[in-house]
């Protein structure tokens, strides 16, 4: 738990990735609505992707996953 909250805006530093942190930091993306796969695969360093073996499509589709299930509430 530590490591989630104290790396969840940085996990990845250098050659060092925290995977609970990565994940809240990309969770944060896919709930935001106003940020694209591909705003975001500019923002993030392909490392941190690949790592997390995830492509810009699936952003996409997490976040449609994600809208779509916000709106049917």
């Amino acid at each position: 738990m530590q490591e989630l909250v104290l790396r969840h805006h940085t996990p990845l530093l250098g050659d060092d990735f925290s995977f609970p942190g990565a994940i809240v930091f990309l969770a944060h993306f896919v709930s935001s609505s106003d940020f694209t796969g591909q705003m975001l695969s500019c923002m993030l360093p392909m490392e941190l992707l690949e790592a997390m073996d995830l492509t810009v499509a699936d952003f996409e589709m997490a976040q449609k996953e994600y809208s779509s299930r916000i709106v049917s509430q």
